[in-house]
């Protein structure tokens, strides 16, 4: 908020700014791809079977980071990388708060669309991919200070 008339913005992950970019709801999951994968979901609740960052309005974003991602996809030449895929995502939607259907976003998603086609259908969510640069557009949501509820 502004200080003396000037905004000041505090810091913000690479985590929260795609959610925001992306306009996901609290029933989805966002499966956010570059160098490696985010899995990310809102809630209220706190738990060890994963990551606890802070949200906007005092949430919580129920991160599971470290999963397989854009350096691999792109290094391997492994004929199983999309069982790989496939695990590495169902067992994080396992670890996180149970929600109705899944984005996927990231740069990686955009260079191997077929691929994680492919994977998302069967994660057993419903699922959409969205274009576009989600991080960029959760900045400029912050700079516009219109999504961004005090808490």
């Amino acid at each position: 908020g502004p200080i003396q008339g000037i905004p000041v913005y505090t810091s913000f992950g690479d985590n929260q700014t795609p959610f925001l970019g992306c306009e996901a709801e609290e029933d989805q999951l966002l499966l956010n791809i570059g160098t490696e994968a985010q899995l990310l979901a809102i809630d209220r609740q706190k738990s060890e079977r994963y990551e606890c960052r802070p949200y906007f309005d005092v949430r919580t974003l129920c991160t599971v980071s470290g999963l397989v991602g854009g350096h691999t996809i792109r290094m391997s030449g492994q004929s199983d990388l999309e069982d790989r895929l496939y695990k590495s995502y169902s067992e994080a939607i396992a670890r996180l708060p149970a929600k109705k259907s899944l984005l996927l976003t990231g740069g990686t998603a955009a260079y191997y669309p077929r691929l994680l086609e492919r994977v998302c259908s069967r994660l057993g969510l419903p699922w959409r991919a969205v274009e576009g640069a989600s991080a960029l557009r959760g900045l400029s949501k912050i700079a516009e200070n219109t999504a961004c509820p005090r808490g």
